[in-house]
């Protein structure tokens, strides 16, 4: 999951934000609808991620960090939301 926080988040928002039950996360594959939603929020949004993208100037110009990036994947193939490689791996 990519997570942009705000200085007004807190420590305890932070660790309370993990559990499923007080996060909202967002779904997006779409590079413009991205940058669209951590323009306007902060947050959670899952989405196709390839290591190259790791120094992509987005990630800077939004305070967007690559966080949660479970094993064992089953995704179908996707394109990185930002660098468009091909990949399965969502964060």
């Amino acid at each position: 999951m990519m997570l942009r926080q705000t200085e007004s988040t807190s420590t305890n928002t932070r660790l309370s934000a993990i559990s499923p039950s007080a996060r909202q996360t967002h779904s997006n594959d779409d590079t413009e609808a991205f940058k669209k939603h951590f323009s306007q929020q902060a947050g959670f949004v899952e989405a196709y991620w390839h290591e190259k993208a790791i120094d992509h100037p987005v990630l800077k110009e939004l305070s967007v960090t690559p966080r949660f990036i479970p094993l064992g994947q089953d995704h179908p193939p996707g394109k990185c939301v930002l660098s468009g490689e091909p990949t399965s791996i969502k964060v």
